[in-house]
């Protein structure tokens, strides 16, 4: 039997650098990449304040013909701008649409959770463990320095006030790989992540430092550009058609 079709995935994260936290513009975005990819022959709202209730209709459309997933990440920073749920999330999802909503307490979130009813399955999300944070490390550090790097040598790290979050780990990773690159040395390595900032923007600033020590703030800011907008400001077939 012939595998089934990949659904069309739309996501957006707000309070990311470089992407619109405006709500508006975001749906009329979703709106012209649905339009484009299923061509779908319904005009795009001319003006922002004509953006209520574009959403669900081109998720209408787009469902007749493939599966279609839309990712929404941080709706709790979103300026909403006087949107109501029925402007952006329909009543009644089509058979072949999903929404996935990552948000801490809103409004938004509790008008989903009071008008969806059963419609709606809600995950809470923990932050991680201390036994889920030591595996993250236990795994990705296996092989380097020669699988010589213990977790037991980074029992600060494990503890800081942002290692419940994955985001923090990943950049903790990194970061220590960078070092045991730098020195050969996993002692080395394990008491400079001992002593990495506690929290994500503590963490994110010193690895700017680091990169910016190492190539110069000047090209770690025109890199940064790029890649801001190469991820918000271009659709890939802008980028094809360049």
């Amino acid at each position: 039997a012939a595998a089934a079709p990949e659904p069309f995935i739309l996501a957006h994260t707000f309070g990311l650098c470089g992407q619109s936290d405006d709500f508006r513009r975001v749906i009329l975005r979703l709106c012209s990449e649905l339009k484009l990819r299923f061509n779908i022959y319904v005009d795009l709202p001319n003006t922002l304040a004509e953006v209520g209730g574009a959403l669900p209709r081109f998720l209408a459309h787009a469902a007749l013909f493939g599966k279609v997933v839309l990712i929404l990440d941080g709706l709790d920073r979103a300026e909403m701008h006087g949107l109501d749920q029925e402007d952006w999330l329909p009543a009644s999802l089509p058979l072949a649409a999903r929404v996935i909503v990552a948000s801490t307490r809103c409004h938004a979130v509790t008008a989903m959770r009071e008008q969806s009813g059963r419609l709606l399955t809600e995950l809470t999300v923990p932050p991680l463990t201390p036994d889920e944070r030591r595996g993250i490390l236990n795994k990705s550090l296996a092989t380097v320095g020669g699988g010589q790097m213990s977790v037991s040598m980074l029992a600060r790290l494990v503890e800081k006030d942002d290692a419940g979050s994955p985001m923090y780990m990943l950049l903790a990773v990194n970061e220590i790989k960078v070092k045991v690159l730098e020195t050969r040395d996993v002692h080395s390595a394990a008491e400079h992540a001992n002593a990495l900032p506690p929290t994500t923007n503590g963490l994110l600033g010193a690895v700017f430092e680091r990169l910016e020590r190492r190539y110069g703030s000047t090209l770690v800011a025109e890199a940064t550009t790029l890649l801001f907008v190469s991820r918000a400001g271009l659709q890939d077939h802008e980028v094809l058609g360049l």
